[in-house]
């Protein structure tokens, strides 16, 4: 399990975090959880990074789970019609 120590994910975080991401994405062998409980705000570029990363996940045969979602977070992944994020379920 990977733990995401920021209070939001926005266009300014993506950078930094796209690269680590992309690292544990390469060496996993089982699926990815992410806990992304200190995560208060989430914007559209964060969200398209997500959804890379679910992608690179499922490639190697592996799901994305997002856990300790807030609820702001929760209403603007549904919003984006991306809440398949939040436990893995797709």
């Amino acid at each position: 399990m990977e733990t995401l120590e920021y209070d939001k994910l926005t266009i300014y975080e993506v950078n930094a975090l796209k690269d680590s991401l992309l690292e544990v994405v390469k060496g996993i062998s089982d699926n990815l959880i992410l806990d992304i409980a200190s995560v208060e705000k989430i914007d559209m570029p964060a969200i398209q990074l997500l959804l890379s990363i679910q992608k690179s996940c499922k490639e190697k045969g592996f799901y994305l789970t997002l856990i300790g979602v807030q609820p702001s977070v929760e209403e603007n992944l549904k919003v984006c019609a991306c809440d398949s994020l939040i436990g893995g379920t797709s």
